[in-house]
């Protein structure tokens, strides 16, 4: 009985993961319209912020190191903005200050700047 302990434990393991791939996979296959060019979306949370702050990165020419939506339902609570000792603010852009650093999405934003123009206004 010992001996069927562990890959009874494995199966369970197995089972429970496979069934939670599954029905992920059912919430991203029902798309709105039930047509695949109907609708695109996402279901993780941190991949579609990279892609905004790649789009702001292609947008705005530079990665902003603020982001006034990062506290979205804070949003209308005024914003203390740290000042440095010579009196000069930190943060010359409204919001929070980004926690991530700017690498990953210069990397993405290279990636990413050959499929689109290269003129904000002509991607538009």
């Amino acid at each position: 009985m010992r001996r069927l302990r562990l890959p009874g434990v494995l199966l369970l393991v197995v089972l429970a993961s496979a069934t939670v791939r599954w029905a992920n996979h059912l919430r991203r296959s029902q798309l709105p319209g039930g047509d695949p060019a109907a609708g695109w979306f996402c279901t993780d949370p941190d991949s579609l912020y990279h892609m905004r702050r790649v789009e702001r990165l292609l947008t705005e020419g530079r990665v902003s190191q603020s982001d006034p939506l990062l506290g979205a339902p804070l949003r209308d609570t005024p914003l203390v903005v740290p000042e440095d000792p010579l009196g000069s603010q930190r943060n010359a852009s409204p919001g929070p200050a980004i926690p991530w650093p700017p690498a990953y999405t210069h990397i993405l934003g290279l990636l990413a700047s050959p499929a689109g123009a290269s003129a904000p206004a002509v991607r538009r």
